[in-house]
């Protein structure tokens, strides 16, 4: 049976590289960036502005 690969996305905070704290949905920002792995959350910073999302 093959692996199943997890899907990752990275959420930069446009304008505020250094941004350190807790952002909606619970995810950690360090230095302006979170790995996420859950779809819906990285749907949720794609349709809000101030973010940008790129798959893993």
């Amino acid at each position: 049976m093959a692996a199943v690969k997890e899907s990752k996305w990275i959420v930069s905070v446009n304008g505020n590289p250094s941004y350190c704290g807790i952002g909606a949905g619970g995810v950690q920002f360090a230095n302006g960036k979170a790995e996420i792995t859950s779809k819906r959350m990285a749907d949720w910073f794609m349709e809000h502005d101030g973010y940008t999302v790129t798959a893993q």
